[in-house]
């Protein structure tokens, strides 16, 4: 369930060009979160903080 939600998330963010997800800390989330981010850049996605989504130009 949790896979399948990064992998929405991802979706998301090549649609829109970013997305924010959440998540508790719980062991099995963080395991998920470190393979799923082992081959973002490949993906054509970086992780970025939240606040950056305030930075934008333009807005």
């Amino acid at each position: 369930a949790i896979v399948g939600q990064l992998n929405a998330l991802e979706a998301l963010a090549k649609g829109r060009g970013q997305a924010l997800g959440t998540g508790f800390s719980y062991p099995v989330t963080v395991e998920a979160v470190a393979r799923w981010t082992s081959e973002l850049e490949a993906r054509g996605l970086q992780l970025a903080p939240a606040s950056a989504m305030t930075q934008r130009p333009g807005r």
